[in-house]
């Protein structure tokens, strides 16, 4: 773990006992906390990694109540909800993940870009990762999994930076990589992701009016209103994390990232 890891993480717990105290003098007053729901995101899950990914969806199943994003959960007082995602369509999303989530009923989505099917990613990679040499599902790949475990949703056709997109881009993008998952599973798609992160105004507008219902960022923030809003936050993790690390972030005390991260966009307004 590098030292950035490890400030983050010292954070986290400091965070984490705050909350602990807040939660404590709500509890007296005889008041609720309101229900959270926290959405992690993944890329790949490598050989490798798959027992350290067992063990983190038994943390999941143990200390929250996992979602089919499809639904519309209302989110009851002093509970954790989570939802598992992963980003672009790696096959070891099937190969790998699927047999982990299947035995435990964890319901998930993937999200697709549209353009790459069958091959590796053909994206800018920044730090290189060995993302960038797995294999992306084919369509009947895709096609193959359980429907009611796992939602499908976009994730534009070509992998693109939307708030550097034209409207022309845009439209294509997200209204194209739409139609096309719709017409090769029959089903309507109404959940989409941005791609590294990118979003605009002029790109949340295109994708609600496009037809999709729910927008993912990689906004490390919890919900707590999933059946009324419309885009939500995310947290990156991954297979490799410790234990205390995912659980912590699981449990939503890495979401002083999101705050740190606004008052660093407010700065640069200053």
């Amino acid at each position: 773990m590098n030292m950035a890891r490890y400030i983050k993480l010292f954070l986290a717990i400091l965070f984490f006992i705050k909350e602990k105290i807040k939660l404590g003098f709500t509890s007296l007053l005889g008041k609720d906390s309101p229900g959270i729901l926290v959405i992690l995101y993944y890329h790949s899950v490598l050989p490798e990694e798959r027992e350290n990914f067992a063990k983190q969806m038994d943390s999941l199943k143990n200390l929250t109540i996992p979602i089919d994003l499809r639904s519309d959960t209302e989110l009851k007082p002093n509970k954790v909800y989570s939802a598992v995602t992963f980003d672009d369509g790696f096959k070891n999303n099937l190969t790998i993940a699927l047999p982990e989530l299947e035995k435990r009923n964890i319901p998930f989505t993937i999200f697709f870009t549209t353009k790459n099917f069958g091959e590796k990613p053909k994206w800018e990679y920044n730090p290189v990762t060995q993302d960038k040499y797995e294999d992306i599902m084919t369509i009947n790949e895709m096609r193959s999994l359980p429907s009611e475990l796992v939602a499908i949703g976009s994730h534009t056709v070509s992998h693109a930076k939307l708030c550097l997109a034209d409207t022309n881009k845009l439209e294509y993008e997200i209204v194209e990589s739409k139609k096309t998952l719709e017409d090769l599973l029959n089903t309507e798609i109404t959940l989409f992701s941005f791609p590294n992160g990118s979003i605009s105004e002029e790109a949340i507008q295109t994708a609600l009016k496009s037809g999709y219902k729910k927008l993912f960022t990689i906004e490390p923030y919890v919900n707590k209103d999933y059946s009324k809003e419309y885009l939500f936050g995310r947290f990156q993790t991954s297979p490799s994390e410790s234990t205390l690390e995912f659980k912590l972030r699981l449990l939503g005390y890495f979401r002083w990232l999101g705050n740190a991260s606004r008052f660093k966009r407010a700065l640069k307004l200053i």
